[in-house]
């Protein structure tokens, strides 16, 4: 199914598994020169929310990302062509997410930029106790959160809410000029 999207011109793939389903994807990335996201994620889609709690969730994501791109690497990924996704949600308790945005800059001290996906996420929901149709500005607290905290990308569903939303964080952080 990639190398399918490839072919027709995308030049980014998600791969939630970090290339443990299919380490062959990652030669496929590497052979049409595509950006690859490895997303961590605990245990499988089947498995995730029935797991415990991770003891050191920092720990965990850390050991992941150094997992994650060794095997990018080994598949040919160049190592400009990586970004870490720490997965939010993805088998992790609502204290956890909000550790890990807290934290982004332990995964992006890895060297490569970091995405971010929180909108309506349900540690916003456990929050605000709000259904997902209803969490745009806590998804966008959340937004401003992971880039104050070092997110190079983020992945909403209020995609121009959330493009001015950064925008204007852009802004504010780095000093740009207004106009």
């Amino acid at each position: 199914m990639a190398q399918a999207a490839l072919e027709r011109g995308a030049a980014l793939i998600n791969d939630v598994t970090s290339l443990r389903n299919d380490p062959r994807l990652g030669e496929v990335v590497a052979s049409f020169g595509a950006g690859l996201i490895l997303m961590h994620m605990r245990g499988t889609p089947a498995t995730m929310h029935l797991l415990p709690p991770s003891p050191d969730i920092m720990g965990e994501l850390e050991g992941w990302a150094e997992a994650a791109v060794e095997r990018a690497k080994r598949s040919g990924v160049s190592w400009d062509r990586i970004m870490l996704d720490p997965g939010i949600g993805f088998g992790k308790t609502a204290e956890q997410n909000i550790e890990i945005l807290r934290n982004l800059d332990r995964v992006a001290s890895f060297g490569y930029p970091v995405l971010v996906g929180t909108s309506r996420k349900s540690f916003i929901g456990a929050i605000l106790k709000k259904s997902p149709a209803d969490r745009i500005w806590g998804s966008g607290a959340a937004v401003a959160a992971s880039i104050v905290f070092g997110a190079h990308m983020v992945r909403v569903h209020d995609v121009a809410a959330m493009r001015d939303l950064a925008r204007v964080m852009d802004v504010i952080i780095a000093g740009r000029p207004v106009g």
